[in-house]
């Protein structure tokens, strides 16, 4: 017993220090790293969308872009910021593209110009070439004696845990950078197409119906895409297509409720999607509680089916003469 009294009082600074080691490790790993993403994630999203703004405004103002000149946008904000912009220059271009064609506010040709004109810039896009980037950082270190190195076994430790702290904050934010794109450029590139060819699938079927009076096309950003007036009255009509794996979102059917129960219109969802349980619920809830503002769902991948769904609800079948 004497000799373990002993043992810790010699070595009383090993210890300390020691401790000192565990907790700095402990909160370097587990409470920094977080708050260090948020502010790096946080610099990405504002450079991206001033990225984005950019060349929306550049293109929409005819102003001929090239390549050379992304880049160059790029490099300032990379400079400015004190980051590596973590998107290429074609996802960039196809964020712009999903931007416009979310921006009701511009008249749909007028949309689908501006799509084509950065499809043209994105032809102009060399492959990538694969360039290995092997930048290794040698820190020169100094010869320890051991009582000099228990004494500075702390900062050491300390050090060591900063560097292991920014090499894991590297590694979330290229994992959260990877989430957010979420899906490869072709995929999103697909994704608008099919979105935008439904919803003229859908207008196709609403034009052939005679129990439709009138189609409206709204450019608002109000959360549906035509306003129809039948024989059974006025209806909002929101498309949505998703791809196989996606279901319709509760917040997309509790937005859509708290427009029909806004403006006192009945509401019909058109969707190639299953309706997730949440949204279901609240499409429930919501028809339970707002009897005379009633929320229908049309979900049919193809003209037929829509044009099925349609005449089910209205009453008629589609005018062929």
């Amino acid at each position: 017993m004497r000799d373990v009294f002993e043992w810790v009082k010699k070595n009383v600074p090993t210890l300390f220090s020691f401790l000192g080691i565990i907790l700095m490790v402990y909160f370097s790993v587990f409470y920094i790293p977080d708050y260090v993403s948020e502010m790096k994630m946080e610099k990405v999203n504002t450079v991206n969308n001033g990225l984005v703004e950019t060349v929306q405004e550049l293109v929409y103002n005819d102003q001929t872009v090239d390549i050379e000149d992304l880049k160059s946008l790029i490099k300032g904000k990379e400079i400015k910021h004190g980051i590596d912009y973590p998107y290429s220059i074609d996802e960039l271009l196809i964020q712009t593209q999903e931007s416009f064609l979310g921006n009701k506010f511009i008249p749909l040709k007028q949309r689908m110009k501006l799509v084509d004109s950065i499809d043209s810039i994105r032809s102009a896009i060399e492959p990538p070439h694969l360039e290995e980037l092997a930048e290794t950082r040698k820190a020169s270190t100094s010869e320890w004696f051991p009582s000099v190195l228990f004494g500075f076994l702390g900062v050491f430790f300390g050090i060591l845990g900063l560097i292991t702290l920014a090499l894991k904050a590297k590694r979330e934010r290229e994992a959260e950078t990877e989430i957010r794109v979420g899906e490869s450029a072709e995929e999103i590139e697909n994704r608008i197409k099919s979105g935008l060819k439904y919803e003229h699938m859908v207008a196709g079927v609403l034009s052939m119906l005679n129990t439709v009076k009138s189609i409206s096309r709204y450019t608002t950003p109000l959360g549906y895409d035509y306003e129809i007036e039948t024989i059974k009255g006025k209806f909002f009509v929101e498309c949505k297509f998703y791809t196989p794996q996606r279901q319709v979102p509760a917040h997309l059917v509790e937005g859509l409720g708290f427009l029909a129960a806004g403006s006192d219109t009945r509401a019909i969802l058109v969707t190639n999607s299953q309706l997730s349980k949440s949204a279901q619920k609240r499409i429930q809830k919501h028809n339970l509680e707002h009897k005379e503002i009633t929320i229908y769902v049309i979900r049919g991948e193809n003209e037929e089916e829509v044009r099925k769904g349609f005449e089910s609800l209205l009453g008629q079948s589609p005018d062929n003469t």
